[in-house]
């Protein structure tokens, strides 16, 4: 048995009360006998999984078939967080006969200074642990900016842990993301949605004056849920085919948008040029080319001349450690869809595609004018291909 822990490490400081756990595992003998991954800090479970996932790197190194679940990442909850700025952290494997492991990945995970303090002087004033003098001022606002971007966070988490019922249960979180992210499913969705809007600026069309806008593949409201803080004028819709997905969504956040429950192919019930802005993050990375033609015909459609669509989509750094047969077909062709394991509730050709950018310039172009492709820009992961209808 391999396991890996590559989050937290022995010196990595985590977010308060909630870490992430990332690594992988390999059983060498018959991967299908892992239950979950656990974290553990002493005799307290403090996480788990039960959702492994693809990892090209590890397939690559271990010259394992490119399918192969090897991957885990899950959050948990930091232990004794009023009372301790360290704490001890391991890994079991539960079993399907119901057995555990030996422990694994034992490391020592501390907190940041400031949480340190946080802990201490909880209820003062977040301003007062991150002032500087006068004279240091001009070094520490990179720091004082940082700070104060993670204690907007933790207060989102609280609020969040505060009220669980306004996040989604977890099995509609892995069909959405692959795993459960608990309170930081909205908090990183707001990462994502800051980097759709400064997309759209990069086209020239301010998202908070759009008048119509279309969360297409929305999910259960990972980045469309922003739209309760940042400013807007537009209506906002969310649209998918996971009728369960949108059903939570006209529950729990119908009082940020509408919600549609989109045809598994076009068209959808919207009116020519109904939108001035499209985004759309996780499903042109997902579909056979044929439907991705269809879809992008289908938007095009219903978005306005001049309106500008931003879809996300597994670029170069994606596919460099896939199999040769997919690298291949990326080199030649610049597209790739690659089958593997089914996801629960999604349609059985939801696997995985691949784009260059050569391919968006030319392929795309024949909907869209293309304006620009930026790598690795949506959450470090996908590139976002920001595309214009031209006017007729």
């Amino acid at each position: 048995m391999h396991i890996v822990l590559d989050t937290p490490t022995g010196t990595r400081p985590i977010a308060p009360f909630r870490f992430n756990v990332r690594g992988w595992v390999w059983d060498g003998e018959d991967q299908s006998r892992i239950a979950a991954i656990e974290a553990w800090s002493g005799d307290v479970i403090v996480g788990f999984t039960e959702t492994l996932v693809i990892r090209p790197d590890v397939s690559d190194a271990l010259l394992l078939p490119a399918g192969s679940k090897t991957g885990f990442d899950f959050f948990a909850d930091q232990p004794n967080a009023d009372s301790s700025p360290e704490f001890d952290l391991h890994l079991c494997i539960r079993m399907r006969d119901g057995t555990r492991s030996a422990q694994y990945c034992q490391t020592r995970v501390k907190l940041l200074p400031w949480q340190k303090s946080s802990i201490q002087e909880r209820g003062n004033d977040p301003a007062e642990k991150v002032s500087a003098s006068p004279q240091s001022q001009k070094h520490q606002e990179p720091c004082e900016r940082a700070v104060s971007k993670v204690l907007r966070i933790e207060e989102g988490l609280n609020n969040l842990h505060a009220c669980p019922e306004s996040l989604p249960p977890d099995h509609l979180q892995i069909r959405q993301v692959g795993s459960v992210w608990g309170p930081l499913f909205y908090s990183e969705g707001r990462v994502i949605m800051d980097q759709i809007v400064e997309a759209f600026r990069e086209a020239g069309k301010a998202l908070d004056k759009a008048a119509t806008i279309l969360d297409f593949g929305c999910g259960c409201g990972r980045v469309l849920w922003s739209f309760q803080d940042i400013p807007h004028v537009g209506e906002v819709w969310g649209c998918d085919i996971d009728a369960e997905s949108i059903a939570w969504d006209r529950a729990h956040l119908g009082h940020i948008a509408q919600f549609y429950t989109n045809p598994v192919l076009p068209p959808t019930q919207f009116r020519d040029g109904y939108f001035d802005a499209i985004y759309t993050v996780s499903v042109f990375t997902h579909l056979p080319e044929e439907i991705q033609f269809a879809w992008l015909s289908e938007l095009r459609r219903i978005l306005k001349p001049g309106g500008v669509l931003v879809a996300s989509l597994h670029g170069a750094h994606c596919w460099k450690n896939a199999d040769p047969g997919i690298k291949s077909e990326m080199e030649t062709r610049g597209f790739a869809y690659q089958t593997s394991n089914l996801t629960e509730g999604l349609p059985d050709f939801y696997m995985l595609a691949f784009h260059s950018e050569a391919y968006v310039r030319t392929r795309w172009s024949s909907f869209f004018q293309f304006v620009a492709l930026k790598e690795k820009f949506i959450h470090g992961l996908h590139d976002a291909a920001i595309m214009r209808r031209r006017d007729d």
